[in-house]
């Protein structure tokens, strides 16, 4: 992996969360194909591209903890589907670490 993957993932979080702070819902696919059209590596790895969505969701969670009440479908969505995302990303890791040792 090399620097641009990782720079342009830091590019899309914050686009990402730009577009909620507007009150907009960001599209992650749409964020990191406008940023590949001018650096085509960027957000390379599933593990970034997973981990964008976390991070999304993390700040939504923390960004409007109050608004939401956690009883709510959309509350209950979102903390599984953090949830199942957490996972992956770990399994991902743990993968990546193990063959990186072989």
């Amino acid at each position: 992996m090399h620097g641009a993957g990782r720079a342009e993932y830091f590019i899309a979080l914050a686009m990402g969360i730009h577009n909620l702070d507007k009150a907009v819902e960001p599209s992650i696919f749409d964020i990191v194909k406008s940023i590949r059209e001018q650096r085509p590596r960027a957000v390379e790895s599933l593990t970034q591209y997973v981990s964008l969505y976390t991070t999304l969701f993390s700040y939504i969670k923390k960004r409007w903890k109050a608004v939401m009440d956690c009883d709510e479908p959309t509350c209950k969505k979102t903390a599984k589907l953090m949830a199942a995302f957490t996972k992956e990303l770990d399994a991902e890791f743990h993968a990546t670490v193990v063959a990186t040792k072989k």
